[in-house]
């Protein structure tokens, strides 16, 4: 049933499956559609696994993680982020750990970037924010899961992070109108620090 929730919130016939991981017990699969304006890629098997979550992150106890991209990429062409969120959606199970709200994960280790062309090298996990109608409300609620959505930062953007919260940084990529959607073009909303300002 949690495929055909996802589906259903989202207007999907049919998504394709991707990926399947047998070891932590969750498919991958991905759908487009040239009415919405994005793709996503999204997990189906993680919200079996009940969350040891923190106070702030009550309600976050069972998910299920997703990476939306423009509506122009080709996911056959260019497949990082379905074997990145594969990857990412191994850790709680594998590390004994839970994903929150704010979590960054780095791109490797050390970090690298995800392409040449484009110098982002970590994910964060967060809330829906561009996605946010489409995962709440009263029917939504009978889903009995989350969906978090896995976004693409900077390493400035990190560095941000620490040096204050992700509640600061979310705020600063919202007033930069950055979601979860992933963006190719987009730039740091953070600069270098000369004497001490960002």
């Amino acid at each position: 049933m949690i495929k055909e929730h996802i589906e259903k919130a989202i207007g999907a016939k049919e998504s394709e499956l991707m990926k399947t991981n047998s070891e932590f017990g969750f498919e991958i699969y991905h759908y487009s559609n040239d009415n919405l304006s994005y793709q996503i890629l999204y997990t189906v098997g993680l919200s079996k696994n009940v969350q040891d979550v923190d106070s702030s992150n009550e309600g976050f106890e069972k998910i299920e993680l997703y990476f939306a991209l423009p509506p122009f990429w080709n996911i056959k062409n260019h497949n990082w982020p379905v074997n990145w969120l594969e990857r990412i959606a191994c850790i709680p199970q594998k590390n004994s750990t839970w994903f929150g709200h704010g979590d960054t994960i780095p791109a490797g280790n050390p970090p690298e970037y995800l392409h040449e062309a484009f110098l982002g090298n970590h994910f964060m996990i967060c809330k829906p924010d561009h996605l946010q109608d489409t995962f709440s409300g009263e029917e939504w609620m009978k889903s009995g899961f989350e969906m978090m959505a896995v976004m693409v930062l900077f390493q400035l953007e990190v560095d941000f992070k620490l040096r204050n919260s992700h509640t600061v940084l979310i705020k600063k990529l919202r007033k930069k109108s950055v979601t979860e959607v992933f963006d190719p073009y987009r730039v740091s909303t953070c600069r270098k620090r000369i004497l001490g300002m960002v």
